[in-house]
């Protein structure tokens, strides 16, 4: 995300933002972000979201399309979650983090999911299976925590009481770090240098 881009989402109100996507006006929103497929593991999600169906303040919204679409929405209604709500699809995913107040990614697998590297650079906490290069950008950004193993709904859900207690109206310290790090020109200079790197050892 740019710069302008960057300054002109903070224009928008967390209010604004909740109106824009039909979300409810208080309380706590926990989104899950992705394609719904066995990878991802929306089902635990879902679970998640049954595990705290009497935490009235809180809303979970599943945004995503895919395969085990009918699977979700079958698990929605069979176990009555009034607590979530089912966005297929976003035109710009940059604006419904301005409305939520926590990020979870509870994949069995991953490499470095863009959504995650999104959240923190919103500075939206996360709450991560410990997959992938997850942990490493959790922790190098203050970002949340990356500990749960996949299926350890447990943790995960004790994980995020702690974020929520912490409160996600204020800025957290690793945002604006974690921005400069994934920024456009900064990204092009890691290719540049392996570009560099591969061409060294192609002719070495």
């Amino acid at each position: 995300m740019s710069a302008v881009a960057r300054q002109a989402l903070e224009t928008v109100s967390k209010a604004e933002a909740r109106a824009e996507f039909s979300l409810p006006a208080g309380g706590k929103i926990i989104m899950f972000a992705g394609r719904l497929t066995d990878q991802k593991r929306p089902l635990d999600f879902l679970k998640l979201a049954a595990m705290r169906l009497g935490n009235s303040d809180e809303t979970f919204v599943l945004l995503g399309d895919g395969a085990m679409s009918k699977a979700c929405e079958k698990a929605i209604k069979d176990e009555n979650l009034t607590n979530v709500i089912r966005i297929p699809f976003v035109k710009d995913i940059n604006r419904i983090y301005r409305a939520i107040d926590a990020l979870t990614v509870v994949s069995e697998y991953e490499g470095l999911p863009l959504v995650l590297v999104e959240a923190v650079c919103m500075g939206i906490p996360v709450v991560s299976t410990d997959v992938g290069e997850n942990k490493r950008v959790i922790e190098e950004f203050d970002a949340g925590f990356c500990t749960a193993k996949a299926g350890d709904l447990k943790t995960i859900s004790a994980q995020l009481d702690t974020v929520l207690a912490e409160g996600t109206d204020a800025p957290r310290p690793g945002a604006a770090r974690a921005r400069d790090d994934f920024s456009i020109d900064r990204m092009a200079e890691r290719y540049a240098r392996a570009g560099r790197l591969t061409h060294i050892k192609g002719t070495a």
